[in-house]
């Protein structure tokens, strides 16, 4: 039978293999997919959590097992930090296309001919 530090040594594998995974999915864009495999590695989380409130466990891991838990930490908060810094480029592109797409809106009456439709382009336009 495995003691609680021999189970968590063994979860944090698991994790570091999942969340290898997961930032590889993320760097690729793949977010559902990444989504997907977080999922997975909540339960994985979890235990290691609830092991982890046992009196004395952390004395009992292996220096590897913690050096690797802070090494998978520090990954995850770096992966943070680049979505975060992500979603922030993603939101100032989307404030861009709604202040165009509005400037666009409030032009769009100069453009329309007196029986209220969009004149036809121009061949030269249609080619560009």
């Amino acid at each position: 039978m495995e003691t609680p530090a021999q189970t968590v040594s063994r979860l944090l594998k698991a994790l570091e293999e999942l969340t290898s995974a997961e930032h590889g999915l993320l760097d690729a864009g793949a977010f559902h997919d990444a989504h997907l495999v977080q999922e997975r590695e909540l339960p994985l989380v979890a235990k290691i959590a609830e092991l982890m409130a046992q009196p004395n466990l952390l004395a009992q891991l292996s220096p590897d097992a913690v050096a690797r838990a802070r090494k998978l930490i520090k990954a995850q908060a770096q992966q943070l930090d680049q979505l975060t810094h992500n979603l922030q480029e993603t939101r100032a592109r989307l404030d861009a296309i709604s202040a165009a797409e509005k400037r666009a809106q409030l032009l769009a009456p100069a453009y329309r001919n007196s029986t209220g439709t969009t004149p036809p382009t121009s061949s030269l336009a249609a080619q560009v």
